[in-house]
C-alpha cells in the first residue's frame, strides 16, 4: 500500500514538468485523478476495517463487563 499512496505524488511531479501541449499531458492528468480516487477508496477501506475491528473489540469487552457485573 505504501507504493500506491506515492503514485499521485510521482504523477504530480511528472505532470509539473510536462508541457500542457505535450501528447501525454491529458493522460497524466487522468492518471493523477485515477490514482487519487484509488487512494481515497483504499483509505476508506482501511478506515472501515479499523472501525470494524474496534467494534468487535468493544463488543467482546462490553459483553464481558456486563456478564462480570451481573455475577
Amino acid at each position: 500500500i505504501q507504493r500506491v499512496t506515492r503514485y499521485p505524488l510521482l504523477i504530480e511531479k511528472v505532470l509539473k514538468h510536462t508541457l500542457a501541449n505535450h501528447p501525454d499531458y491529458q493522460s497524466l492528468k487522468q492518471a493523477l485523478e485515477c490514482a487519487r480516487q484509488l487512494n481515497e477508496r483504499i483509505n476508506k477501506q482501511i478506515s472501515d476495517q479499523e472501525n470494524s475491528l474496534r467494534l468487535d473489540w468493544l463488543h467482546l469487552h462490553l459483553s464481558f463487563d456486563i456478564m462480570y457485573n451481573e455475577n
